[in-house]
């Protein structure tokens, strides 16, 4: 942005006044044009500094005060330079129909500095307060010779434009500043723990530096996002190292991109629960309520879904032969609940029972329950 408008003034300086030498005289562009040109300089200025009022005055730090003050001081200079220009001019310019004047009365050498002095006082105050972008940029400088009212309107143009053009530079600054001076978000994470997990939606908070949020595009398997919460979520099919893509635009156009590399994991293995206890243990007199077993994991982060697919139950009493039985499903079979009625204290339940993890696959658990 910075460069766009150095390159603007540079333009407009050009538009604006050629000096011929060998009539001695200064020809200006068409009537209207610089204008056109210093109209859309100060709209553009206008959004600008609204943007930047609003966005440090949400703030309640002391360096979006000093932004503000800042801002209020580089404005009542703006406004001054018109005015004094304006006066200046007025001078020269009685107004009426278009007439010739002679510049060796009204543009000599202490006419000429007098007419740019209110732009060389802004300058120069303004260089003082910010970086000189735009310092070296050559001021414009009429030939001796004869002036019409429409060209001295010309010259006034070009000069107002030179002043909105350093104005937008000055403004440009201020927002770096207020920028610097607004608290950062961070982020703490671990060094070497990039996991993902397979088969589960991962949330993403996504910080994507200059780009506009609306822009912003995560690439990758298994992405979405989600606008309730506003995050971005991942959902990797399979494990192994995963690459996920940040592609955006910067206000002024300007591509933004970035990646994360991650590794995608399975999620841990559940743990088999029997009437509301996964310790291992049955209690005798709980036996008769029960209607079947449940896989989950409630040290997990994130609601992995696990799926009983089937299982067989393997019923050794403490004395006696081994009893066995199977279904698919999670729920107690008939015979299931007909050999918990026989259990006594002492007798052991051997299950292997076949889950399936979020992402497809299949395990088979083998948890042994103890009778009490």
């Amino acid at each position: 942005m910075k460069k766009n408008f150095v390159l603007l003034g540079l333009i407009a300086a050009a538009i604006m006044i050629k000096s011929n030498a060998a009539s001695a005289q200064t020809a200006f562009s068409a009537p209207g044009a610089n204008g056109a040109v210093l109209s859309w300089i100060e709209s553009s200025n206008a959004d600008a500094e609204r943007q930047l009022r609003q966005v440090a005055g949400s703030a309640t730090h002391d360096g979006a005060l000093v932004v503000l003050n800042q801002l209020n001081q580089l404005e009542q200079d703006r406004a001054q330079v018109r005015i004094d220009l304006e006066q200046v001019f007025l001078r020269f310019m009685p107004g009426g129909e278009e007439f010739s004047l002679d510049s060796s009365v009204l543009l000599g050498r202490y006419q000429l500095e007098e007419i740019l002095l209110p732009l060389r006082d802004f300058l120069e105050a303004s260089n003082r307060g910010y970086k000189a972008y735009g310092s070296s940029r050559p001021l414009p400088n009429p030939s001796p010779g004869r002036y019409s009212e429409m060209e001295l309107k010309e010259l006034q143009a070009a000069l107002e434009t030179i002043a909105a053009i350093r104005y937008r530079e000055c403004l440009i600054e201020l927002e770096q500043r207020l920028a610097g001076s607004l608290p950062q978000q961070v982020l703490i994470a671990p060094a070497a723990l990039n996991v993902l997990y397979t088969g589960v939606e991962n949330p993403l908070r996504v910080f994507g530096g200059q780009a506009d949020p609306e822009s912003l595009e995560l690439r990758g398997p298994g992405i979405r996002f989600d606008q309730e919460s506003g995050l971005w979520m991942v959902k990797p099919d399979k494990p192994g190292p995963l690459v996920i893509q940040l592609v955006g635009k910067a206000p002024n156009g300007q591509n933004v991109s970035g990646e994360a590399n991650f590794e995608a994991r399975r999620v841990p293995d559940p743990v088999i629960v029997i009437g509301g206890r996964s310790d291992g243990i049955i209690k005798k007199n709980e036996v008769v309520g029960l209607s079947g077993i449940a896989a989950r994991n409630d040290d997990f982060l994130f609601d992995a879904g696990y799926t009983v697919k089937g299982f067989e139950m393997v019923y050794t009493p403490e004395y006696g032969s081994p009893v066995s039985a199977k279904t698919s499903g999670n729920k107690f079979t008939e015979d299931m609940l007909g050999i918990l009625k026989r259990t006594r204290s002492g007798d052991r339940l051997l299950f292997r029972v076949a889950v399936e993890l979020p992402d497809g696959l299949i395990k088979t658990l083998s948890p042994t329950f103890y009778v009490r």
